[in-house]
């Protein structure tokens, strides 16, 4: 990434994850991508858990993460429990029509940042001489 240019990964891409939030529950999980033309599929929501078809997903915002908390990932399509491993197996449809994605906007997100970012400021152009006496 620099500042006029950025690597974009797309959300379906199989080594996309990213930390989510159901926001019906409020439970986390992981989304992963599962290839071109295909819905994502997010892992570790408890079985005691209630996923609805049609519920909202987005991201985590997680300590660490690459995302902030609350961007839009996409809607549940599909929940398969699986009692073996005490999980269930939710598919989501992205948010965005990625088969028709022409323009994207490239979010910086510093997590670790103390304050927010200003990225489009002037730089100081140094202490205002003006008022002093010209030098020998």
């Amino acid at each position: 990434m620099s500042v006029t240019r950025s690597q974009v990964e797309l959300v379906t891409d199989p080594n996309f994850d990213v930390g989510v939030r159901m926001v019906r529950s409020g439970d986390d999980g992981i989304a992963s991508g599962q290839g071109q033309n295909r819905q994502l599929e997010v892992s570790f929501i408890e079985l005691d858990t209630v996923v609805i078809p049609g519920e909202t997903v987005v991201t985590s915002g997680f300590q660490g993460s690459s995302f902030p908390e609350g961007l839009l990932i996409g809607t549940v399509v599909d929940v398969v429990p699986n009692a073996v491993q005490g999980t269930q197996r939710i598919t989501v449809h992205p948010a965005a029509d990625l088969d028709r994605l022409r323009w994207v906007q490239v979010l910086l997100f510093y997590p670790e940042a103390p304050e927010p970012v200003i990225v489009d400021r002037v730089p100081d152009e140094g202490p205002d001489l003006s008022s002093e006496e010209p030098r020998p």
